[in-house]
């Protein structure tokens, strides 16, 4: 898969509202709490664990 290509049919808004972030989440935080923290830190709408 080429990134450059991707990334020229999609902005990163788009990458952002409908991609997937794999997080490997260390034991301690949940992953709701992770979650949120993503959520908050990309300002965006909504998140999903």
């Amino acid at each position: 898969m080429d990134i450059n290509k991707i990334k020229k049919q999609k902005s990163l808004n788009e990458l952002i509202e409908f991609g997937i972030i794999n997080i490997d989440k260390p034991s301690g935080p949940t992953s709701f709490t992770v979650s949120d923290k993503v959520k908050k830190m990309l300002n965006l709408r909504k998140t999903s664990h």
